[in-house]
């Protein structure tokens, strides 16, 4: 699929993105902008047990911030948070990975017949 961003190349407040496939022949193709929040916020996080957190991109833009002290979103609408554990893969992308991606996708799909069923 691409190479993933590097948990030590992360950076607090840069947006990243979750890409993939919504059917098995990859030519549908999502998106979904997350930013980097940081790493073990939550009360409890820490030690060996390292945490990756991402929050939705709309509720950052917003202004909801995750709380620490809570473990929460701040008062308000809601906000989606990603927590990914160091024992599995970072599958987040760096923008120009996913227009690679997209394109790879385009090309290939260029170069196929349409299902009428798709």
């Amino acid at each position: 699929m691409g190479e993933h961003v590097s948990p030590d190349s992360l950076v607090v407040g840069e947006v990243y993105f979750v890409a993939g496939f919504y059917d098995r022949q990859g030519r549908v193709p999502f998106v979904q902008p997350q930013v980097f929040i940081g790493r073990n916020l939550a009360p409890g996080d820490g030690g060996a047990d390292r945490r990756w957190y991402f929050q939705d991109y709309e509720s950052y833009r917003e202004g909801i911030r995750f709380r620490q002290d809570t473990g929460r979103a701040d008062d308000g609408p809601d906000a989606e948070f990603v927590v990914y554990p160091t024992d599995k893969d970072l599958s987040v992308f760096d923008l120009a990975t996913v227009v690679r991606l997209l394109a790879e996708c385009l090309d290939e799909s260029r170069g196929r017949p349409r299902d009428s069923g798709e």
